[in-house]
């Protein structure tokens, strides 16, 4: 690729090539490619190609940003909701905020705010205030999403003690865009005094993957 004859710099085809792969290394790969090319063909004016090498720089970097662009708001908006679960919704509707409770989940048309507060007010009952929410690792557990949506199992750590629990993480409805983003229901495992779930056409233990 170094050599000095005239013709197209092959610097330049391989960053155009490369950019058109559409994945991060590769598209780091192409910027590189085509600096050279474009240093290649300056030091040698026998030798085209300046276009295709900008080209290849200008499509790596563009797609470089969108792949940038993408991990932060997977990051954002998926990644760390899903690592801290609905806990702020949780605390919220706890102390009283059903509002900011209930914006923290889907719309449900069949709940009410008498449905939330109850919820809320019986979480209160049994176990005190929320101290932490985290994901509870189960082997047996499902993992990624299916048809848009993911089932995290969580252990939520009370005044009275732990819980296993168990929330629905909507990414798409139904699978299908735009992003939704937002939790469509949580339970609360509780053998001993019943499940708590919110809202109240979230579906019944047997139909939920976490629980086997």
């Amino acid at each position: 690729m170094a050599s000095t004859r005239g013709g197209m710099s092959l610097w330049a085809a391989a960053s155009l090539v490369c950019s058109l792969v559409l994945c991060p290394p590769m598209c780091v790969i192409a910027v590189v490619f085509g600096v050279i090319g474009l240093a290649q063909i300056r030091r040698n004016p026998a030798m085209y190609g300046a276009r295709v090498a900008w080209i290849g720089i200008g499509v790596g970097t563009l797609v470089a940003l969108a792949w940038l662009g993408g991990g932060v708001w997977w990051h954002l908006n998926v990644r760390t909701p899903m690592l801290a679960g609905p806990g702020d919704a949780i605390r919220a509707g706890m102390a009283g905020d059903v509002a900011t409770f209930r914006d923290g989940f889907l719309p449900d048309p069949a709940t009410t705010d008498e449905d939330a507060a109850r919820f809320c007010s019986e979480l209160n009952r049994r176990y005190g205030a929320l101290l932490t929410i985290r994901p509870d690792d189960q082997p047996d557990a499902p993992l990624g999403f299916t048809n848009g949506h993911a089932d995290i199992p969580y252990l939520l750590r009370f005044e009275g003690g732990a819980v296993q629990g168990v929330a629905r993480f909507v990414l798409m409805d139904e699978g299908k865009p735009p992003p939704v983003c937002r939790w469509a229901w949580i339970r609360v495992l509780d053998a001993e005094s019943g499940d708590l779930s919110y809202p109240v056409s979230a579906p019944p233990p047997a139909a939920n993957p976490a629980d086997g």
